[in-house]
């Protein structure tokens, strides 16, 4: 435009001033059609095809609202970022002493954002070249559109220093931009297999702006107060501007693809980035975007989550203390049998007298196989009672699973119940123990509760996961955050001794821990769901928990999209969906609650009350007390507000070990 604006005004003082018109050859590409043929666009592409070889993802712009019109709109605002003169004074001076252009120093700053934003290590976005480096003879004096947009890659090695990485940079895309920038985008994106857009950003570069080249050129006629509007159909087009040391960036953006804040966050990524890349660090790895009120909401406001509570109490110690209160109200509800506290307590003081007998140990671990029911129920407190943990095993698993759980645990007894001998028996070292035949062999032992100083760092069970490696691996779960969560749960949905609790999953999936001891330790009664047609038909199951009156459950996604898709209302019961993605189809009735959480931190990490939402993606919310939840990128910095990135709980529901 430049060139064009001076001929005009070159021609316009000739007249004034009666001189001859000079001629003017107009450009018609022939001279770049010949370059290109004689260059060879294959050549061309078989440069880009090398050049993108590592790129496996496309890199997008964070925040989009409407994905699908995706690098469809034309932008109609931006926004204008003047750095500071003294950090643009630093960054000039930082690359004009590593022998970089400020232009790669902000190449380099967009593409570690993208790499953040994408929790990737190679990304790409495109670069907005003149075409004026081509070999063709007065190129850079002709009037025409030599422009194209380039991809730019770069890997993002946390271990690299800085100044190499971004002279790799550099070099890398100089051969691209003048040898081979001839080649359009769309038969460069051909030579990749990314599917859809390569890259929905790019960055356009002027060392001169419009308005100063133009007053520069001594002229009659003079142009001034030059006010241009630039659009892309890129989510976000980074203009860069340079005068002598003064640093400008505009941001242009469609608002129907990006709110104005998203765009305010991602120029203060930039800037911080930048003056992280100033401050003289080393590597990438030290590097930092965040501001610092976004690093204070992430560490301290969204795990705000202390709470005191009685850290020194164990499982038994709040059964126990139940069991004083509320002796005669019913604990376990089953098949038209029943257990009050004080019987619940009774049994499993007494069993846990006996496996004491057997040499039980604290922390021994003790297995368990057995369907849902009263028994189960006595078998698990007996357990943590006599100071063993307890380790779930399926009775529908398969025979070398069950051995392989045993060996690894090393158990000696396995509790169980008769009509299961085939799943139990067999095993060496092992002795079953058939809860519903020794009822009565129970009754000669004391019932009292054993005195055996238990503490919260003592195990409660031990639940196997599929593990990483194929074979299944215990996670060691201490009676500390077993009580907390506990507690958690019985703040979080209100119970106390009125509620009425379903048990739902089987033991050996580590939902049932959530679903029986906040209610057992409060008052509430529980009621097994035992019958396998009635957990899995939503309208039996429905009619169980209206019949029941029960007024917590929890249940998997599939059972309440199910329900909702059926229209199912269970008026004044409070349902939590567990283990595995919630997806809500439509507006629904049902008060249910979206809970999330590893096997490794005591079933439950995070919690999202559902409400008005729905749709494919329901948030799994904020941590629950004592809980803190982190987004890390790969190489374990804090990923920004809305970024993906790897879950990292800690707090004290911790497993043993991590």
């Amino acid at each position: 435009f430049a060139n064009l604006m001076g001929e005009l005004m070159g021609l316009y003082e000739c007249i004034i001033k009666g001189e001859a018109l000079p001629a003017l050859i107009a450009d018609d590409y022939v001279d770049l059609l010949r370059y290109i043929n004689k260059q060879g666009i294959t050549k061309g592409e078989a440069y880009w095809q090398e050049y993108l070889s590592e790129v496996e993802q496309s890199s997008y712009v964070p925040y989009i609202k409407d994905i699908s019109k995706r690098n469809e709109l034309l932008s109609n605002t931006a926004i204008r970022l003047d750095i500071p003169a003294e950090l643009s004074e630093r960054l000039t001076g930082y690359s004009q002493s590593n022998g970089l252009t400020v232009n790669t120093l902000l190449q380099g700053a967009w593409a570690y954002l993208l790499s953040r934003y994408n929790n990737c290590d190679t990304v790409v976005f495109g670069a907005t070249v003149s075409g004026r480096e081509l070999e063709i003879e007065n190129i850079e004096d002709r009037i025409g559109l030599y422009i194209n947009t380039l991809p730019v890659v770069t890997r993002i090695d946390p271990n690299a220093g800085i100044v190499d990485w971004l002279q790799a940079l550099q070099s890398g895309h100089t051969t691209g931009r003048t040898d081979y920038s001839y080649v359009p985008l769309n038969r460069i994106q051909s030579t990749t297999n990314i599917q859809g857009h390569l890259f929905d950003s790019i960055m356009a570069f002027e060392n001169y702006p419009l308005d100063e080249a133009l007053q520069a050129m001594d002229r009659v006629l003079q142009v001034g107060g030059i006010n241009s509007e630039e659009g892309t159909n890129y989510v976000l087009s980074l203009g860069c501007y340079l005068t002598g040391k003064d640093i400008a960036i505009s941001f242009g953006y469609h608002d129907a693809l990006l709110d104005r804040e998203a765009v305010h966050r991602i120029r203060d990524h930039f800037v911080e980035l930048l003056k992280s890349m100033a401050s003289g660090v080393d590597k990438l790895s030290e590097l930092s975007y965040l501001t610092d009120p976004e690093r204070i909401e992430l560490l301290e406001t969204f795990n705000d989550t202390a709470l005191a509570y009685p850290g020194d109490k164990t499982l038994v110690d709040l059964f126990s203390q139940q069991v004083s209160q509320t002796p005669e109200r019913l604990a376990v509800v089953c098949e038209g049998a029943s257990l009050t506290y004080r019987e619940l307590d009774k049994k499993s003081n007494q069993l846990a007298r006996y496996l004491l007998s057997k040499g039980v140990n604290k922390e021994e671990l003790v297995a368990i196989c057995m369907e849902r029911g009263i028994a189960m129920i006595v078998g698990i407190l007996g357990i943590i009672k006599s100071g063993g943990a307890y380790v779930p095993i399926d009775p529908a698993y398969p025979r070398d699973r069950t051995a392989y759980m045993l060996a690894d645990t090393g158990s000696r007894f396995v509790l169980s119940t008769s009509g299961l001998e085939d799943v139990v028996g067999g095993y060496e070292g092992v002795a079953p123990i058939y809860l519903d035949e020794g009822w009565e062999m129970l009754g000669d032992y004391p019932s009292s509760l054993p005195d055996l100083g238990l503490s919260p760092d003592n195990l409660a069970y031990v639940i196997y996961t599929s593990g990483s490696s194929g074979k299944p691996k215990g996670v060691m779960i201490e009676q500390g955050g077993l009580v907390n969560m506990v507690l958690w749960h019985q703040e979080a949905y209100g119970l106390d001794a009125s509620s009425r609790g379903a048990l739902y999953a089987g033991t050996a999936f580590d939902a049932s821990v959530f679903e029986m001891h906040p209610y057992l330790t409060i008052g509430a009664s529980l009621y097994p769901i035992v019958e396998e047609d009635i957990r899995m038909d939503v309208k039996k199951l429905s009619g169980f928990l209206k019949d029941k009156e029960i007024t917590n459950c929890c249940l998997p996604p599939q059972i309440c999209r199910e329900m909702i898709d059926e229209d199912i209302a269970l008026e004044g019961v409070t349902i939590v969906a567990a283990g595995d993605v919630l997806n809500i189809p439509k507006s629904t009735s049902l008060n249910i609650y979206n809970n999330y959480g590893p096997t490794e931190n005591t079933v439950v990490a995070t919690w999202f009350a559902v409400r008005d939402n729905y749709g494919s993606s329901i948030p799994i919310g904020k941590p629950i007390n004592n809980v803190q939840v982190y987004i890390l990128g790969e190489d374990l910095h804090l990923q920004a507000r809305g970024m993906a990135g790897e879950l990292c709980i800690g707090g004290i529901q911790l497993a043993r070990g991590y």
